[in-house]
């Protein structure tokens, strides 16, 4: 997958960097959020074809899985543009824009119309709490992998030291600990909810609750392998909350490390 093996990828690779030249030169801050996403994308697709390398899929599906990883957070250049945030709750659902965008575009006419609907499919629901019944199909599996290597991407950039380590997050108190509502779902195996996040600890649980949701076992193995759990543990404030929330998702990954092949 180190190669275009299918016509459309170069026709659409060309227009995302034509289309991410727009934003630059604003100001200092939006090139430094605009450089955030490009480097982003660029890990996710690697993070992609990681995963994927093990499978030997056919050309057009390791296709749709890059481009879907190229695409998937294109809503974020206008997002910041017009918004000067990332935050969808302060802003607009990124995704949604995403698809919007690559719609006014006219992006789709490069590409064969299933490939067109796999795609912004795999965009819109790349951050939705969950894959709807419908992704069912075709799209089925750039979903899933995108919204795993988006994952683990935002896993490594909370448990680096590199120039690419996640910012704290503007709005959101660096004090407190975890709230017994997050922390309860978490604990219990479920994702925790946007909603309940007031502080970075709920931040940090709630982003750790993403174990649950990762689609592939590849996924799992390469959790396994970064040993991030610990790393992500450890920013966690000392307390009941902590040691609750570590047994779950260390089980989980336990678990699907033994029953999945």
């Amino acid at each position: 997958m180190t190669e275009m093996t299918v016509p459309w990828q170069k026709t659409l690779a060309s227009w995302w960097e034509s289309y991410v030249r727009r934003f630059w030169g604003r100001d200092e801050e939006t090139d430094y959020h605009v450089r955030l996403k490009v480097a982003h994308t660029a890990r996710v697709r690697n993070i992609a074809r990681q995963l994927m390398h093990p499978r030997e899929l056919p050309a057009q599906e390791l296709a749709l899985v890059d481009a879907a990883a190229l695409l998937h957070d294109v809503g974020r250049f206008p997002q910041y543009w017009q918004y000067r945030t990332f935050r969808d709750l302060l802003s607009v659902d990124h995704a949604d824009l995403g698809a919007k965008t690559l719609d006014e575009e006219g992006v789709w006419q490069w590409l064969p119309p299933e490939a067109a609907v796999v795609l912004r499919q795999a965009v819109v629901w790349h951050n939705k709490r969950a894959l709807p019944p419908e992704a069912a199909g075709a799209a089925w599996l750039p979903a899933q992998v995108v919204r795993d290597a988006d994952k683990l991407d935002i896993f490594d950039m909370l448990t680096t030291d590199k120039e690419y380590r996640m910012p704290p997050t503007d709005g959101i108190s660096q004090a407190g600990g975890v709230s017994e509502e997050i922390a309860d779902m978490v604990a219990a195996g479920r994702l925790g909810l946007p909603a309940q996040v007031k502080t970075a600890a709920d931040q940090q649980a709630f982003r750790i609750s993403w174990v649950y949701d990762l689609n592939t076992v590849e996924a799992v193995r390469y959790v396994d392998r970064a040993g991030f759990l610990p790393l992500l543990l450890a920013a966690l404030p000392e307390g009941e909350a902590k040691v609750r929330i570590g047994q779950a998702v260390e089980a989980c990954v336990k678990r699907r490390l033994a029953t999945e092949a």
